[in-house]
């Protein structure tokens, strides 16, 4: 028994949609706040290699984003108190509020009247084959 030309149509189509689908390169973008080599340049602390490396090598493997963020965080954080030359919340909010800079984990620079960051850039990742990989920067307005 023959199937009915529309059905034999429709099973054409379906075995030679299944054809392009198997050879289709699956791929996702997504943003991310740091990735991997992304190579962001740091004005101040240690470049993001130079970082991977201490990290790597005192935890035994790479640092994860929260890491890169929380070691960012410091390296501001001290910068503004060598540079308010205090630790009095206020005088590190006006170091803070002055500051334009780069760490491994990127930009930063904020508006002074609501504390909201405008100088991140976010990262365009890819995932290409089942790997990620960083593709371009993104600007982040705030």
């Amino acid at each position: 028994m023959s199937a009915s030309p529309e059905v034999a149509a429709r099973l054409e189509i379906a075995e030679g949609a299944d054809v392009v689908v198997r050879r289709l390169t699956f791929w996702l973008d997504d943003i991310a706040q740091w990735f991997p080599g992304s190579k962001a340049e740091a004005e101040i602390g240690p470049s993001e290699d130079k970082f991977m490396d201490a990290y790597a090598g005192r935890a035994g493997m790479l640092p994860d984003y929260p890491a890169v963020q929380a070691a960012a965080g410091a390296i501001i954080a001290t910068h503004c108190a060598r540079l308010a030359g205090t630790a009095s919340r206020e005088d590190l909010w006006a170091a803070a509020a002055g500051l334009e800079t780069s760490t491994l984990f990127g930009g930063f620079k904020i508006d002074p009247r609501s504390g909201t960051q405008i100088g991140r850039r976010t990262v365009l990742v890819r995932w290409t084959d089942g790997k990620p990989a960083a593709v371009r920067l993104t600007t982040c307005r705030g």
